[in-house]
């Protein structure tokens, strides 16, 4: 016997056949024109409809004289066309018809989405490796709203987890907004205007909601946001009800506000944040392909000093790996609080991963780790001070071509190598080039998304990081950029970060001063930075031409370089034509 969905899905079918009956055509008709009305219809929509709607016949219709049906005939027709209708209408919101496909595969967004997402996923090797093999949609879709336009570019779902890939342009600059220390990006809540707006400051701190619904009526809540500072990021939720991977999914991605962290009167003066509300509301299809997954239950218990762990699932998925744990006394008044727990899984090769994410209340976590792929026993590590917990569990191999974890400082360089001239002639801004008698020793060029302070503001920012060693044989890191190149905080002015080092006993800060060099503004940053060895001193000096910033210290904080030195280093560059 067919199932219901099996029936609903026959109907959905039905429906895009040509129909005889002029009521269903009207009820369709009507059905597509909601649809343009809510803004998802346009001349490309309707040529695709019209053609499963044209119930013209093909040979001249022939007269017939009308039919007298019976009281009762005529109920039982009546209530079977009505019931057609009905049916009909829940399977066109529920499945997604095969014009809506066909207009899908014509929207905007087919491009290589690794020209414009950049290196966001590269602290997620799960999604990196899945972001490589072409597994996310293209969508294209956009929204503005207050001078702002939210982009989704792309989209990927598997068992564990969804990810929305976003593309943010902000507003026209004004003259009264300054320098812009942090891009437009997603609000979650006012905690900044409360922060750094006096005319805020009683104001109660709100959240913004972030979520996606689908046609279902569900809603997913936004697990985390991951943002660059040239507009691109990703919003991760939690894995879509099963049932739309069979019917296809009418998502709606809805953002509530913008902010952005503005320096008004320069970039070490006090700080504003502008935060402009929507909603952003965008609409998209999507239609999940099948990716492989495998559920575990350990339900691995063990009991340290009173507190107990207990592993209850592991779920694999191509993107990552999740663990689902519970505790108890684990925040009784004996023992420490959960914040202090360290995680860790020891692969069957032996060797360590770190989570890259994690969600609790206290009592129960949930683990997120690159896919977990090969066959044999993990052993997932928990310490805390001087107690270990282990909880280990065997798995098959189910997922071929296991990711390599590549670490946050995987962002490819745009250059590698020691040739000045490659390097220079690829930035956009006149860097200072290495002081004869040196040796570069290392040279990258890479995107720079800190806040811009001259050049196009359109464009991403490029930097330049070289390893010069002295006429003494010291190792220098120089970094060079049209970016503010500073240790204070996007969010604080100088004058505030000074205060906060000063009050702060644990801060290591010795000192500082602004001071200028060969007439360009700088200044001149010591502090206190731990080693093996204890505590050392370690100098951070930083140049301000008209262009950029130039920031200059120690390789090593083991051989750390004088700010003598660094001057020194300073005075060479700047000498050099």
């Amino acid at each position: 016997m067919n199932t219901v969905f099996e029936r609903i899905a026959n109907l959905a079918k039905l429906k895009e056949k040509k129909s005889a009956d002029k009521a269903t055509e009207n009820m369709l008709k009507k059905y597509y024109q909601n649809v343009q009305d809510a803004g998802g219809g346009t001349p490309e929509i309707w040529e695709l409809i019209l053609p499963c709607l044209d119930s013209t016949p093909t040979e001249p219709e022939r007269l017939q004289e009308p039919k007298t049906l019976s009281p009762r005939l005529l109920r039982r027709r009546i209530a079977g066309i009505v019931g057609a209708l009905i049916v009909l209408n829940i399977a066109s919101f529920y499945f997604i018809p095969r014009w809506e496909v066909a207009v899908a595969s014509m929207l905007p967004g087919n491009h290589s989405a690794t020209s414009v997402t950049g290196g966001i996923f590269y602290d997620d090797p799960g999604l990196l490796r899945t972001f490589q093999q072409g597994a996310f949609q293209p969508v294209g879709l956009k929204a503005t709203a207050a001078g702002i336009t939210l982009e989704i570019t792309d989209f990927y779902t598997d068992s564990n987890r969804t990810v929305v890939v976003y593309r943010i342009t902000p507003p026209k600059p004004s003259s009264r907004q300054g320098l812009v220390m942090q891009n437009w990006a997603i609000a979650t809540s006012n905690l900044l205007d409360v922060q750094l707006n006096s005319s805020a400051q009683q104001t109660s701190v709100r959240d913004f909601p972030v979520y996606l619904s689908d046609q279902f009526g569900d809603h997913y809540e936004m697990r985390g946001i991951t943002g660059q500072g040239n507009g691109y990021g990703y919003i991760e939720f939690g894995s879509l009800t099963s049932l739309g991977r069979l019917t296809g999914l009418r998502l709606s991605l809805n953002v509530s506000a913008m902010q952005a962290i503005l320096a008004p009167k320069g970039p070490f003066a006090a700080k504003r944040a502008e935060t402009r509300t929507g909603p952003w509301k965008i609409a998209f299809l999507a239609f999940p392909n099948h990716v492989p997954h495998l559920h575990l239950t350990p339900n691995f218990t063990v009991e340290e000093h009173g507190v107990t762990f207990t592993l209850r699932s592991v779920s694999n998925a191509n993107s990552d790996s999740e663990l689902e744990l519970e505790s108890e006394g684990a925040n009784n008044g004996n023992s420490p609080g959960f914040a202090t727990f360290r995680f860790s899984i020891i692969a069957p090769n032996g060797k360590p991963l770190d989570p890259t994410n994690s969600e609790s209340n206290g009592k129960s976590w949930s683990l997120m780790f690159p896919p977990l792929t090969t066959s044999g026993t993990y052993t997932l590590v928990i310490k805390n001070k001087d107690t270990i917990w282990k909880l280990p569990w065997s798995q098959p191999q189910w997922l071929a071509n296991h990711p390599k974890w590549t670490g946050s400082d995987a962002t490819p360089p745009i250059y590698r190598g020691t040739d000045w001239k490659s390097a220079a002639n690829l930035l956009d801004f006149p860097a200072y080039s290495p002081p004869p008698g040196y040796i570069v020793e290392k040279m990258t060029v890479v995107p720079d998304n800190r806040a811009i302070l001259s050049g196009n503001e359109t464009t991403t920012p490029l930097a330049l990081y070289a390893t010069l060693k002295t006429p003494d044989g010291k190792q220098v890191q120089i970094v060079e950029s049209r970016t503010l190149l500073t240790p204070i905080p996007e969010f604080m002015s100088l004058d505030q970060f000074l205060a906060n080092l000063r009050n702060s006993s644990g801060s290591g800060f010795r000192g500082f001063h602004s001071t200028r060099i060969s007439g360009i503004p700088a200044q001149e940053w010591k502090v206190l930075v731990k080693t093996t060895d204890g505590r050392k001193p370690y100098s951070m000096l930083y140049l301000y031409p008209t262009w950029g910033s130039v920031e200059l210290e120690s390789i090593n904080p083991h051989e750390s370089v004088t700010l003598m030195e660094l001057r020194q280093v300073a005075t060479d560059l700047l000498a050099v034509k």
